[in-house]
């Protein structure tokens, strides 16, 4: 069963409406992944410097999780977004990504094959989250440096 991911971020009204890749809006949106959560197929990760910049840790339809950063509100329109990491998962068949109680952090297709992992079981921290600067953790390994 699918668990549907909650806003929990400050101002989530606006971060609802972000903009996906095939310009849809994300099905689900939260600052930070648990352990046992999944981020399904336009679902994302939202961070913000709090100012006009905001990043996105997306699982895209074409397989791959991506990060972008946009600069400017993505809700407001016209804005422009740069590709600051992604899992190199695209046409894998890949349609979800899911943070496991192990620590490992994994892109799977539907039949369970695994098209990109963080190598990071047993790792601690309990989070997949975007810092202020746009760095992507997993836990407290690091796997983006923000762009």
């Amino acid at each position: 069963m699918r668990k549907t991911i909650k806003m929990l971020i400050a101002g989530a009204a606006a971060a609802a409406a972000v903009v996906g890749v095939a310009g849809t809006a994300s099905a689900n949106t939260t600052n930070a992944l648990s352990r046992g959560e999944t981020l399904y197929a336009g679902d994302s990760i939202i961070g913000t410097t709090g100012s006009s910049t905001w990043f996105q840790l997306i699982m895209q339809s074409d397989g791959n999780l991506v990060e972008y950063r946009w600069d400017g509100d993505p809700t407001e329109g016209a804005q422009s977004r740069k590709v600051c990491w992604a899992s190199n998962s695209n046409g894998s068949g890949a349609n979800h990504a899911t943070y496991q109680g192990d620590g490992n952090f994994v892109v799977y297709t539907p039949d369970g094959h695994a098209a990109w992992a963080s190598d990071s079981m047993d790792g601690a921290g309990s989070t997949v989250d975007i810092n202020s600067r746009g760095f992507l953790y997993v836990g407290y390994k690091q796997l983006s440096w923000g762009c």
